[in-house]
Protein backbone atom coordinates (compact mmCIF):
# COMPACT_ATOMS: atom_id res chain seq x y z
CA UNK A 1 0.00 0.00 0.00
CA UNK A 2 1.03 3.42 -0.94
CA UNK A 3 1.60 6.22 1.72
CA UNK A 4 -0.68 8.21 -0.67
CA UNK A 5 -3.71 5.43 0.31
CA UNK A 6 -2.28 5.12 3.81
CA UNK A 7 -5.24 7.16 5.19
CA UNK A 8 -7.84 5.88 3.94
CA UNK A 9 -6.78 2.38 5.44
CA UNK A 10 -6.73 3.78 9.01
CA UNK A 11 -10.67 4.68 8.29
CA UNK A 12 -12.49 2.34 10.25
CA UNK A 13 -14.65 1.71 7.77
CA UNK A 14 -12.26 0.88 5.22
CA UNK A 15 -9.06 -0.54 7.27
CA UNK A 16 -6.10 -2.51 5.45
CA UNK A 17 -8.40 -5.33 4.29
CA UNK A 18 -10.56 -2.83 2.38
CA UNK A 19 -7.96 -1.08 0.96
CA UNK A 20 -6.32 -4.08 -0.48
CA UNK A 21 -9.43 -4.77 -1.81
CA UNK A 22 -9.33 -1.15 -3.35
CA UNK A 23 -5.80 -1.51 -5.08
CA UNK A 24 -6.99 -4.87 -6.61
CA UNK A 25 -9.84 -3.53 -8.40
CA UNK A 26 -9.94 -3.30 -11.97
CA UNK A 27 -13.22 -0.82 -12.50
CA UNK A 28 -14.50 0.37 -16.62
CA UNK A 29 -15.74 3.50 -16.39
CA UNK A 30 -18.80 4.08 -18.75
CA UNK A 31 -21.82 7.11 -20.10
CA UNK A 32 -21.35 10.60 -20.84
CA UNK A 33 -17.16 11.71 -21.41
CA UNK A 34 -17.52 14.12 -18.15
CA UNK A 35 -19.01 11.85 -15.74
CA UNK A 36 -16.66 8.60 -16.98
CA UNK A 37 -13.77 11.46 -16.46
CA UNK A 38 -14.86 12.55 -12.84
CA UNK A 39 -15.24 8.39 -11.97
CA UNK A 40 -11.86 7.81 -13.13
CA UNK A 41 -10.44 10.24 -11.95
CA UNK A 42 -12.26 9.62 -7.78
CA UNK A 43 -11.38 5.98 -8.83
CA UNK A 44 -7.60 6.71 -9.35
CA UNK A 45 -7.16 8.46 -6.22
CA UNK A 46 -8.79 5.96 -4.35
CA UNK A 47 -5.84 3.67 -5.52
CA UNK A 48 -8.05 1.67 -7.89
CA UNK A 49 -5.29 -0.27 -9.72
CA UNK A 50 -7.23 -0.64 -13.25
CA UNK A 51 -9.46 1.70 -15.14
CA UNK A 52 -11.16 0.66 -18.21
CA UNK A 53 -13.14 2.68 -20.25
CA UNK A 54 -15.96 1.76 -22.55
CA UNK A 55 -15.67 2.45 -26.14
CA UNK A 56 -17.70 5.61 -26.22
CA UNK A 57 -15.75 7.59 -23.95
CA UNK A 58 -12.19 6.60 -25.85
CA UNK A 59 -10.65 9.24 -27.48
CA UNK A 60 -9.64 12.94 -26.60
CA UNK A 61 -11.38 12.00 -23.04
CA UNK A 62 -9.51 8.37 -22.40
CA UNK A 63 -6.19 10.01 -22.63
CA UNK A 64 -6.77 13.09 -20.15
CA UNK A 65 -8.17 9.94 -17.83
CA UNK A 66 -4.97 7.90 -18.67
CA UNK A 67 -2.59 11.22 -17.33
CA UNK A 68 -5.61 11.85 -14.37
CA UNK A 69 -5.19 7.64 -13.12
CA UNK A 70 -1.55 6.68 -14.30
CA UNK A 71 -3.63 3.11 -15.12
CA UNK A 72 -3.82 1.26 -18.40
CA UNK A 73 -6.71 1.66 -20.46
CA UNK A 74 -8.79 -0.78 -22.05
CA UNK A 75 -12.09 -0.40 -24.35
CA UNK A 76 -15.23 -2.73 -23.57
CA UNK A 77 -18.44 -2.59 -25.25
CA UNK A 78 -21.26 -2.07 -23.03
CA UNK A 79 -24.87 -0.78 -23.12
CA UNK A 80 -25.09 2.53 -22.03
CA UNK A 81 -26.37 3.25 -18.18
CA UNK A 82 -28.94 5.23 -16.47
CA UNK A 83 -27.93 8.04 -14.42
CA UNK A 84 -29.68 7.71 -11.10
CA UNK A 85 -33.12 9.47 -10.49
CA UNK A 86 -31.81 12.26 -8.34
CA UNK A 87 -29.47 13.50 -11.57
CA UNK A 88 -32.20 14.71 -13.43
CA UNK A 89 -32.99 17.60 -11.06
CA UNK A 90 -29.61 19.00 -11.87
CA UNK A 91 -28.02 20.57 -14.75
CA UNK A 92 -26.23 18.73 -17.53
CA UNK A 93 -22.04 19.36 -16.11
CA UNK A 94 -23.47 19.62 -12.44
CA UNK A 95 -25.09 16.37 -12.85
CA UNK A 96 -22.50 14.53 -14.78
CA UNK A 97 -19.93 15.50 -12.07
CA UNK A 98 -22.72 13.91 -9.49
CA UNK A 99 -23.44 11.01 -12.01
CA UNK A 100 -19.83 10.53 -11.75
CA UNK A 101 -18.97 10.88 -8.28
CA UNK A 102 -21.62 8.72 -7.48
CA UNK A 103 -20.79 5.79 -9.62
CA UNK A 104 -17.21 5.70 -8.18
CA UNK A 105 -18.27 5.74 -5.06
CA UNK A 106 -20.70 3.24 -5.59
CA UNK A 107 -17.45 1.02 -7.30
CA UNK A 108 -15.72 1.94 -3.67
CA UNK A 109 -17.78 0.59 -1.63
CA UNK A 110 -18.63 -2.73 -3.40
CA UNK A 111 -15.02 -3.45 -3.38
CA UNK A 112 -14.39 -2.24 0.65
CA UNK A 113 -17.62 -4.18 1.89
CA UNK A 114 -17.13 -6.57 -0.78
CA UNK A 115 -21.02 -6.21 -1.66
CA UNK A 116 -22.17 -7.80 -4.94
CA UNK A 117 -22.53 -6.10 -7.60
CA UNK A 118 -25.87 -4.88 -9.26
CA UNK A 119 -27.46 -2.71 -11.79
CA UNK A 120 -25.33 0.34 -11.93
CA UNK A 121 -27.36 3.62 -12.08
Amino acid sequence: MSERHSRQARLFEVGEEGQARVGALSHTVRGEVLAALVEARYLAGAGVREIGVESDVVGAAAREIDASARTPLAASPAPPTEPPAWAATLASPARDVAVGAHRALLALRRAIFQEPRDDRP
